[in-house]
């Protein structure tokens, strides 16, 4: 079996029976997990945050990671450009996160986030890495 077919089989019953408005589209969701700074998201709204969590938090943290903790103001103001400008839009838009108040920056997890990180952690068993 692919990889990809032992994804679908240990995910696809899940989804629907835990979370039935949890459910997004293979390839929508793939999407999401195509880029590192979505991964890295995903991972900290699960792992790290709150219930409710600012986009700065998720800067801090995914700046850490990729420029490690002395990072510059410029490295930052780059993680947090790409997040709100790109980023952000798209895991709105799947169901990951969503915005607490219009206005601010501060987000919950939406009902795609648990489903994405359970993707996340089962290929990186499957597949052996992970980040």
């Amino acid at each position: 079996m692919s990889a990809l077919g032992a994804v679908r089989e240990r995910l696809g019953l899940r989804w629907s029976e835990d979370n039935p408005g949890a459910r997004i589209a293979l390839d929508d969701g793939f999407e999401v997990l195509r880029n590192e700074r979505r991964r890295r998201t995903v991972r900290y709204i699960t792992e790290e945050a709150g219930e409710e969590w600012d986009l700065n938090e998720v800067v801090a943290y995914i700046t850490e990671l990729e420029f490690g903790p002395d990072y510059s103001s410029q490295e930052r103001k780059r993680v947090y450009v790409s997040l709100y400008q790109t980023h952000f839009d798209t895991l709105r838009k799947a169901g990951v996160i969503e915005p607490v108040d219009s206005g601010t920056h501060m987000y919950r997890a939406g009902p795609a986030a648990a489903p994405l990180y359970e993707v996340l952690e089962t290929a990186g068993d499957v597949l052996g890495g992970g980040e």
